[in-house]
């Protein structure tokens, strides 16, 4: 059983290093082609269930997926993948977090577990909805090969709680837009792939999380 983690493509808000949280941004010029040769990537390969969040850049990455594949393959919706609610941060570049929200910023920086967005989520209220959902979706359809179409943040905690990482090492990686991580599950976990990124041909994780 293969699992597919994607990061949805690039926004105009990524390129501006603006957060954008549960705002419903459309994808860039930029992530309309990143998402196209994702598409092509992907039919060649078995899916059998396409699971996306259910905002603009998600949906637009996810049916570009659909538009290339040889099958008909049907997208559920789960509001449970949403990207972390960043709350009065939203629309805000992230030098004028740094200014406005300095305290609140660096203990994001230094304690991401531990900190939680002004009138937004935590990590923890993320990793109680989207890890219990990637969980359930793969226990209900064991043997099946699943993509799920989600945001940085969601990626990031699904990937350290089922391989029981410290949430110290939240920021020893960055996940590109349109980048792909690969799992296989029989009796647990593995990691097959992280931030793949050869259908691009470019190196690409701009954004704010």
């Amino acid at each position: 059983m293969k699992i597919y983690l994607i990061r949805h493509g690039e926004t105009d808000w990524n390129k501006e290093s603006r957060y954008q949280g549960v705002k419903d941004i459309e994808l860039s010029a930029k992530g309309i082609e990143q998402v196209r040769k994702l598409g092509k990537y992907f039919s060649s390969i078995p899916l059998d269930i396409l699971v996306s969040s259910p905002l603009s850049r998600t949906k637009e990455t996810a049916n570009s997926i659909v538009n290339f594949y040889p099958d008909k393959l049907q997208v559920f919706y789960d509001d449970r993948f949403l990207e972390i609610s960043h709350g009065l941060w939203e629309g805000k570049l992230v030098s004028e977090v740094k200014r406005e929200f300095k305290e609140i910023y660096n203990f994001w920086k230094l304690s991401p577990y531990e900190a939680k967005m002004p009138e937004g989520e935590g990590l923890h209220d993320v990793s109680l909805r989207a890890t219990s959902a990637f969980k359930e979706w793969v226990e209900n359809n064991r043997g099946k090969d699943i993509a799920f179409v989600t945001h940085d943040v969601v990626i990031r905690v699904i990937l350290m709680d089922i391989f029981s990482l410290p949430y110290s090492f939240f920021w020893k990686f960055k996940l590109a837009n349109a980048g792909i991580n690969v799992l296989e599950f029989e009796d647990e976990f593995n990691l097959l792939s992280i931030n793949l990124i050869c259908h691009l041909e470019e190196f690409s994780a701009e954004g704010v999380i």
